[in-house]
């Protein structure tokens, strides 16, 4: 039911990156009720918040092989191996992405322009400077949490470390502490232009990773003994409210000074919905986030994630149905064949990379594939 989380991520992103020149905030339609607006669309207008989740995510799949025993942390060998298989499922599609974009795409009336850019896509510097991330976003939309996500897992060893020392919970409270001083100091240092950045840096989303992984270690661990219903339940309940006040505030019905508060309620929200999702019985749910073709988005979320944008520059697919169904066919077809070949060329077995028809998968066997 991973993958079909990180399915829904992936169709919200493209969803709101489709829409985002229509729509203001995109897929908002405000109804009015006695003079307050609510929008019954919130699950769309709020598709952006699939970058955090698919952060949660993320450190909730790498940090549960170590976290289950199947891999260990303990030497600098770990470490090497750790950034081997994560250096090779990222860079060969990341760097053939960006050099494809500079080739073709996005060539540049300057040759310095173009090295510059390239410099700080291919170095990962880009998310350390506000001026030089915008530079990058000009470049591909998309590729700004690429650049986050990489500095996590450079991180990740040392978020292991810390917190076999003193426990996962002080880390996770130390990493809350320092995202909302990290958004509340670049807020008030830097001037408001930045304010997206501030709530996007590095140090501002690692809360969302941490987050992963302590819900792996309390999966693995089984220490929260609750009913596991009620947290799926609550945590659906603290989403929705997160959206609609997000909703609320893109529409200046509510303080945008409290968007750092609420992006981080959403989170947590998050977590709890999927500490609840790994253990729920209810054939509905299961159903929804464990069918084959969510189950394979999913899986093919990071290809997708990297092709999307470009693909909506030229063939702008909301203008009509035929647009729409060229955009789905060309976008799934290139996803694949990046997912099969560039991703996961070193896999023999394709049906690793499948979601299984019928049982349970090999777990084992497909762990190591998903958390490489």
């Amino acid at each position: 039911m991973i993958d079909g989380l990180r399915g829904i991520a992936i169709l919200g992103v493209i969803y709101t990156h489709v829409t985002v020149q229509k729509l203001t905030p995109p897929g908002w339609h405000g109804i009015d009720i006695g003079g307050f607006l609510l929008s019954p669309f919130t699950m769309f207008s709020n598709g952006g918040h699939g970058v955090p989740l698919f952060f949660l995510l993320s450190g909730f799949v790498l940090y549960l092989p170590y976290a289950l025993g199947l891999r260990t942390m303990v030497q600098w060998k770990d470490v090497i191996a750790f950034y081997h298989r994560r250096a090779r499922r990222l860079l060969p599609l990341y760097y053939i992405h960006i050099f494809f974009l500079a080739t073709f795409i996005r060539v540049a009336a300057y040759p310095r322009e173009t090295l510059k850019t390239l410099f700080l896509m291919s170095s990962f510097l880009f998310p350390f400077s506000y001026a030089w991330l915008e530079v990058c976003k000009k470049f591909n939309l998309g590729l700004w949490s690429l650049g986050v996500e990489l500095w996590f897992c450079v991180l990740m060893p040392f978020i292991v470390w810390g917190a076999k020392k003193i426990g996962f919970r002080p880390v996770l409270l130390a990493f809350i502490l320092l995202a909302l001083g990290a958004r509340f100091t670049y807020g008030m240092v830097f001037p408001s232009k930045v304010f997206w950045w501030s709530m996007n840096s590095i140090g501002g989303c690692l809360v969302d990773f941490v987050l992963g992984m302590t819900i792996a270690h309390e999966y693995a661990t089984a220490t929260i003994r609750t009913e596991r219903n009620r947290w799926l339940v609550l945590g659906a309940v603290i989403i929705l409210f997160g959206f609609l006040c997000s909703d609320l505030m893109l529409i200046r019905q509510a303080p945008v000074s409290l968007m750092e508060i609420n992006e981080l309620l959403v989170v947590i929200g998050f977590a709890l919905f999927l500490y609840g999702l790994l253990f729920t019985r209810i054939k509905i749910v299961r159903f929804l986030f464990a069918n084959w073709p969510l189950q394979l988005i999913g899986m093919m979320c990071y290809s997708l994630y990297i092709w999307h944008n470009n693909a909506i520059t030229s063939l702008q697919p909301f203008q009509s149905p035929i647009r729409f169904l060229r955009y789905a066919f060309l976008l799934g077809t290139l996803s694949f064949l990046s997912y099969r070949y560039i991703e996961f060329g070193f896999v023999r077995d394709i049906r690793l990379l499948l979601p299984p028809w019928h049982g349970k998968p090999k777990a084992d066997d497909q762990l190591a594939i998903v958390s490489q």
